[in-house]
């Protein structure tokens, strides 16, 4: 399908757009109060506080491969996502465990908070980030949600590894040691928020014209990793607050 000069700049603003969207979230994120709180607080000061999302992670997976994992090699790219990620709910929990036993918790203080109003945001938060992928009427869609989760999990990483690394416990843990870290720069597929405007804008151009999206939905797509990404930033200013140790 040929593409119009008009057509072929209005998506070239789409992919800039989104690619602008996502460096605009790493400034934000990276300034939030939940990394300046790491050295007065405690390195783990915060992470049970993470449970929620991370179970929560998984369900976003198995929805967006199971709706769309037929579709194209999109499909493929999501079946292939929600299989290399979704055992790190367990990986979570494992840390979970060794910082429980080193700290002598048993948990039970996790627990409350799990359900009660210090973690309200991250649980709002995630049920809307499951609704924005429930929402979802393409594979391209599907592919940019899982992009921004990615993408929040980079930026949370970089602003957090060196106090993780300094830490006595990094080479015990795995979710937020070295082998997740690993693993998420061993991906099978290039991440899209990586991509120069030019490459990024044909795979847009590409699926615009696969599933006929139209004017409408491209601004709405437009705004899923800003959507996401700011409901991240929420929460990770939900978790400033504990004394977890």
């Amino acid at each position: 399908m040929l593409v119009s000069k008009n057509l072929k700049m209005e998506l070239k603003n789409t992919a800039a757009n989104i690619l602008n969207s996502f460096k605009f979230w790493d400034t934000k994120i990276s300034s939030n109060e939940l990394f300046n709180s790491l050295q007065e607080k405690g390195t783990f000061h915060f992470v049970h506080k993470m449970e929620f999302f991370i179970g929560t992670f998984k369900d976003i997976l198995d929805t967006l491969s199971e709706k769309f994992g037929n579709d194209n090699e999109l499909g493929i790219e999501l079946i292939d996502h929600a299989k290399e990620d979704g055992d790190h709910w367990k990986w979570y929990l494992q840390d979970l465990k060794e910082l429980e036993k080193r700290s002598h918790s048993d948990g039970l203080m996790t627990r409350y908070e799990l359900w009660g109003e210090e973690t309200q945001v991250t649980r709002i938060n995630s049920f809307k980030i499951m609704h924005i992928a429930m929402s979802a009427k393409t594979p391209f869609e599907a592919m940019l949600i899982i992009e921004s989760l990615e993408f929040a999990f980079k930026v949370f990483i970089e602003n957090y590894l060196e106090q993780l690394k300094n830490s006595f416990v990094y080479d015990h843990l795995i979710y937020l040691g070295e082998h997740h870290i690993t693993e998420e720069l061993n991906h099978s597929h290039e991440s899209w928020h990586s991509l120069k405007v030019e490459s990024f804008f044909e795979i847009v151009k590409k699926f615009k014209d696969l599933y006929e999206i139209n004017n409408l939905d491209i601004e709405r797509i437009e705004k899923i990793p800003g959507k996401i990404l700011n409901l991240f930033d929420q929460m990770f200013s939900e978790w400033v607050d504990s004394e977890y140790a």
